[in-house]
């Protein structure tokens, strides 16, 4: 029906799971997609009012808010925050925006991604944003078992060695911000072979979850905080989610199970949990000793 009714939806159905279908549900007001395409006055009402776009948007408030705190404790005090599997990087553009306007100083911001045209629309939203010269980007997986940090104080070997150890990894215990809130949702809880069309595709074992979340928390510094968000099964439209859109891979969980995994992954901070009101997404703040 939507296909056949619904002006402009076809145009947009194209870009999912990229990254670029996700910017008229941050964006409604954007006239045209990433694609060059049309965003139409139809699908502008589709993206302001259905449930995925509002619980996106909710998301990227409470990830704002939280970074944003944590800068104006201390608003003169150089800061460093990075962002995993950042897609195109809304929310963090945002996030930088505001702190511009508080007269902070803007955190040194890096924005990963496995996919380069993420990577491209992080850069064009920056640019646009005037902050290009805050954010810097890094192509990298970020599901390898082996980790995605280094130890800069434990370095050894030839110099040629460290430098290329450090294009492929991050320095441990570096950010006083680690995000992810996009990419949670779409690993099982262990480490798996996995194949996502369009997205990655390997046949090498990847860290699930709680893999994952033990080698995000490493970067962080200590007194830093770690920001992980979910779907939420209470999801008021799951089904048209999920069999209708049908984007690929997620896996909506509780509030208990994902508290559980946290724990289950070694990670001991102090953690507060955020559920905005439309029962979308829970956003998970994780804070290092």
């Amino acid at each position: 029906w939507m296909y056949t009714n619904l002006p402009g939806f076809a145009e947009w159905h194209s870009l999912v799971p990229t990254a670029a279908a996700l910017e008229p549900l941050y964006s409604p007001e954007i006239d045209m997609l990433a694609n060059g395409k049309a965003f139409t006055p139809e699908m502008r009402s589709w993206m302001s009012n259905i449930y995925d776009a509002r619980g996106i948007r909710s998301r990227a408030e409470v990830m704002k808010t939280v970074v944003i705190g944590e800068v104006l404790r201390a608003p003169h005090e150089a800061r460093a925050w990075v962002s995993l599997g950042c897609g195109a990087a809304q929310p963090v553009v945002s996030a930088l925006s505001t702190i511009r306007e508080y007269s902070a100083a803007i955190p040194k911001t890096t924005l990963v991604d496995y996919q380069p045209q993420a990577l491209a629309l992080a850069t064009k939203s920056a640019k646009a944003a005037g902050l290009e010269k805050n954010v810097e980007t890094r192509q990298m997986n970020i599901l390898t078992q082996s980790g995605i940090s280094y130890d800069p104080a434990r370095q050894g070997g030839l110099y040629t060695n460290i430098l290329r150890k450090m294009r492929k990894k991050l320095p441990a215990e570096s950010f006083d911000m680690v995000d992810a809130v996009g990419i949670l949702e779409y690993l099982q809880p262990d480490d798996w072979n996995y194949n996502y069309s369009g997205v990655i595709s390997t046949k090498r074992k990847m860290a699930g979850a709680k893999t994952f979340l033990k080698n995000a928390y490493e970067l962080v510094k200590p007194g830093g905080v770690l920001v992980v968000g979910n779907m939420r099964d209470t999801h008021p439209q799951l089904g048209f989610t999920l069999n209708t859109i049908q984007w690929p891979h997620i896996q909506p969980r509780s509030v208990e199970e994902i508290t559980r995994m946290i724990r289950e992954a070694g990670v001991e901070g102090e953690l507060d949990v955020y559920c905005p009101d439309d029962n979308v997404y829970a956003i998970y703040v994780i804070r290092k000793g």
